[in-house]
C-alpha cells in the first residue's frame, strides 16, 4: 500500500494554475528526488502531503498514523529552548513519559508505595522506546549536521537560518519518521553533512518526496528524479537525473514531432474540404470533416521557460601572479580558524575552496576581497587585479530599492532603456524592473546581485556559495559563464558537481591547516587527498593520531611551498627573457626609425612608432610584475633575484 496517493490533484493561486492533475503513488523505499524550476510549485506539492494547503480538486490519501518528517526552506525559531532540548523534543512522545516519570518518582519518593508499580511499567515503556538512549541520538543527530558540542546549550533563538534549517533536519533524524519531505535540505550543509545525509536516506526504510537542486546529491539518493513541467503536470521517471534529462528531452521532442505531423494533416484535410465540399466529391468532404470532429487532438509540449543570460566583459588580465599569501592566521572573534596558511593563487586559475561549515572558508575569501584583514600574516594583491566579489548574504543588495535603482546606481551614465536591455537578460521583464528587492525571492536576488557583478569589469572572481537559490538550469548557466571567463576564478562551494565543473584546483580547510591540490574535487575526494576520515565526534583524537597529522600536513606544506619557490624562480627566468627581448625589439625599431630612407616614408615611421610603443609598453608590464616576484622572493626565499 502506497504511503500517500495523488489522484488527479489541481492547485491554482489567484486563478493562476500551479499544479495540474497531479497523480502519484510514494511507496515504503521509494526515495523521490523532486527537481524543476524555482517558482514551479514543488513546496506546494510537499504542503499538499502535510496539509498546510488543499487541493482545489482531485484526492490526497495518506495511511493513517503515517509520522511524517517535514522540513521546510524557511523556518523561524522563537523561544529560549536549547539546541540539544529542541531536537530531543522531536520525540514528544519519550519526553512526556520523561516528564511523568519524574513527577511519580517525586511523589513515591515522599511515600506513596502504591504508585511504585506504575512508576516501574513507565519506565519499562521508556526504556523499550529508547529513551535511556534519547540524549545520545540527539548528540549524535546534531553532529552529523555540523554541530560542535559546545553550541548544544546555546538557545535556538541566537541561531541563524541556516544553522535552524540544520537543527531541524537533526530533529527529523530523531524522529524516526514513515516518510520524509525535505525542501532543498542541503542548502546550509557542508559536504561531509551533505555526504552524511545521502548514506542515511540511502538506508532509510520509508518514504521519501526530496526537492534539490543539488545534482551529486540527487544521484547519490534518489530511486527515481521528478519534475514538475512547464504545463504544470508531474513527470517522474526511475533512475538518475541524465536518464530523467535524456528521456524527458526526447519525450519532449517526439510530442513536438507528433503535434507537428498532426497539425499538417489537419491543415490538408481542411484544405481538401474547403476545395471539395461543392462538387462531386463533397461525400469525402464530408467523411474527412466528420474525422476531424473526433479527433483527439495532440497537444506540443508548453515551452520551457527562459533562463538568463550571463556573459562577462572582456577585460585586461592582471598579472600573471593573482594573489600571495604568506603565513596568514585568520581569527575572527575567539576562534582561531585558520593558522600559518601560506600559498599563491595566479592568473587563469580555477580554484575551489571547501571545508566544513564555520572553518573560515567566507572569512579567506573576504580577506582575499580586502573586506577583513588577518589577524597575522599578510596577503598581496597582485598586478592590475580586479576584484569582482559575490557574497553569499546578497548583503550588496539595497532592499529599499527597485532593479531599476540598484542598476543606475552603478552605471549612471547608461540611459534607463540600456538598463532595461540589462535587466531583460536577467529575466527582469516589465514592470519587474520596478520591484522593490525586498519582494524577491532567494532565486530572484541571486540572480540580480549576479547581474551587479557583470555590471562592473573584473579579471578575478572571488565567488562564495554562488549557486544557493539558483535552479538547476540557471547553474549550467553560471558554470558555462565560468568556464568562458578568460579571468581568474576562486569559489568557495558544498556543490560538488559545480566544483567538478568549474575547478582544477581544491583549497580545503581541514583543522586550522589549508591543503592545496591540483585535480578536480571528485578526482581528490576518491584519491583520500581532501576531506579525510571524519574526526570522531563522541571522543578527543588521541595524542599520536593529532601528532601524525601534524606531521603529514608540515610536509605537505614543505612541498608545496618548494613547488611555490621553483614556480617563481622559473617565471623570474621567463620573466628576464621576455624582458631581454623587448628591450632588443625597442633597440631594432629605433635603430629603423634613424635610417634616412624612412625621412619622407611617413606612413612607415607611424607603423613603426605603434610597434615601438607596444614593445615598451609590454617592456613595462613585464618590469612591474617582475620587480613584484623579485620582492616575494627575497621575502620568501631568503635570495636576491639580482
Amino acid at each position: 500500500m502506497a504511503l500517500v496517493n495523488f489522484d488527479n490533484v489541481h492547485l491554482s493561486f489567484s486563478g493562476e494554475t500551479v499544479l495540474r492533475d497531479i497523480s502519484l503513488q510514494i511507496r515504503r523505499g521509494e526515495r523521490i528526488g523532486l527537481t524543476g524550476r524555482n517558482g514551479a510549485g514543488k513546496t506546494s506539492l510537499l504542503k499538499l502531503i502535510t496539509g498546510e494547503i488543499q487541493p482545489d480538486r482531485g484526492s490526497i490519501a495518506i495511511e493513517r498514523g503515517l509520522r511524517i518528517g517535514y522540513l521546510p526552506q524557511v523556518i523561524a525559531l522563537q523561544g529560549s529552548d536549547t539546541v540539544l532540548n529542541t531536537v530531543m523534543a522531536a520525540r514528544a512522545d519519550l519526553m512526556e513519559l520523561r516528564r511523568r516519570i519524574g513527577e511519580l518518582s517525586e511523589e513515591a519518593a515522599r511515600g506513596d508505595p502504591r504508585l511504585l508499580a506504575h512508576l516501574g511499567q513507565l519506565q519499562e515503556e521508556y526504556q523499550h522506546a529508547g529513551g535511556d538512549d534519547l540524549e545520545r541520538r540527539a548528540t549524535l543527530a546534531l553532529h552529523h549536521v555540523g554541530f560542535r558540542a559546545g553550541s548544544f546549550e546555546q538557545p535556538v533563538s541566537v541561531l541563524s537560518g541556516g544553522e535552524q534549517s540544520r537543527l531541524m533536519l537533526a530533529r527529523i533524524l530523531l524522529l524516526e519518521a514513515d516518510l520524509l519531505l525535505l525542501d532543498e535540505p542541503t542548502n546550509h550543509l557542508d559536504i561531509r553533512s551533505t555526504e552524511f545525509l545521502e548514506e542515511y536516506l540511502q538506508a532509510f526504510p520509508g518514504g521519501a518526496l526530496v526537492v534539490t537542486h543539488d545534482r551529486a546529491f540527487l544521484d547519490a539518493f534518489a530511486t527515481s528524479v521528478a519534475a514538475i513541467e512547464p504545463d504544470q503536470r508531474l513527470f517522474v521517471l526511475p533512475g538518475d537525473y541524465a536518464h530523467f534529462q535524456r528521456v524527458r528531452s526526447e519525450r519532449r521532442s517526439r510530442q513536438e514531432k507528433e503535434a507537428r505531423q498532426q497539425q499538417e494533416q489537419i491543415e490538408r484535410d481542411q484544405d481538401f474540404i474547403r476545395r471539395t465540399h461543392a462538387n462531386q466529391k463533397s461525400r469525402q468532404a464530408k467523411s474527412r470533416e466528420n474525422r476531424l470532429q473526433r479527433l483527439e487532438r495532440i497537444e506540443a509540449p508548453a515551452a520551457e521557460p527562459d533562463v538568463f543570460r550571463l556573459t562577462f566583459p572582456e577585460v585586461e588580465p592582471s598579472g600573471r601572479m593573482v594573489f600571495t599569501a604568506r603565513e596568514l592566521c585568520l581569527r575572527p572573534g575567539s576562534q582561531l580558524l585558520l593558522d600559518r596558511a601560506s600559498f599563491t593563487i595566479e592568473r587563469g586559475e580555477r580554484v575551489g575552496i571547501i571545508g566544513p561549515n564555520g572553518c573560515g572558508k567566507t572569512t579567506l575569501l573576504e580577506v582575499l576581497a580586502q573586506k577583513q584583514t588577518p589577524e597575522k600574516g599578510e596577503v598581496k594583491t597582485g598586478f592590475r587585479a580586479l576584484i569582482g566579489y559575490y557574497d553569499q548574504m546578497l548583503s550588496n543588495l539595497n532592499l529599499g530599492r527597485t532593479v531599476l535603482e540598484e542598476l543606475a546606481q552603478r552605471r549612471p551614465e547608461l540611459s534607463e532603456q540600456a538598463l532595461r536591455d540589462l535587466a531583460g537578460r536577467f529575466l527582469f521583464h516589465g514592470d519587474d524592473v520596478f520591484r522593490r528587492v525586498e519582494t524577491f525571492s532567494g532565486g530572484e536576488r541571486s540572480r540580480l546581485s549576479l547581474l551587479l557583478l557583470v555590471m562592473e569589469r573584473h579579471n578575478v572572481l572571488l565567488l562564495d556559495e554562488p549557486t544557493n537559490h539558483l535552479d538547476i538550469p540557471s547553474r549550467e548557466v553560471l558554470e558555462e559563464a565560468l568556464l568562458a571567463f578568460p579571468g581568474t576564478v576562486i569559489v568557495v562551494s558544498h556543490d560538488r558537481y559545480f566544483l567538478d565543473r568549474v575547478a582544477r584546483r581544491i583549497l580545503a580547510i581541514e583543522d586550522r591547516a589549508l591543503v592545496s591540490e591540483l585535480g578536480t574535487y571528485s578526482e581528490l575526494r576518491q584519491a583520500g587527498r581532501i576531506l579525510g576520515a571524519a574526526e570522531d565526534e563522541d571522543e578527543e583524537d588521541p595524542a599520536e593520531e593529532r601528532a601524525r597529522r601534524r606531521r603529514r600536513e608540515e610536509f605537505e606544506q614543505r612541498k608545496r611551498l618548494h613547488r611555490e619557490r621553483e614556480g617563481r624562480a622559473r617565471r623570474l627566468r621567463e620573466l628576464e627573457a621576455a624582458i631581454h627581448e623587448r628591450e632588443q625589439k625597442t633597440e631594432e625599431l629605433v635603430r629603423r626609425m634613424s635610417d634616412p630612407s624612412m625621412a619622407r616614408d611617413w606612413a612607415g615611421l607611424e607603423k613603426l612608432q605603434r610597434e615601438k610603443k607596444a614593445a615598451e609598453d609590454e617592456h613595462e608590464t613585464l618590469l612591474v610584475e617582475w620587480e613584484q616576484l623579485a620582492s616575494i622572493v627575497k621575502e620568501n626565499d631568503g635570495s636576491d633575484p639580482a
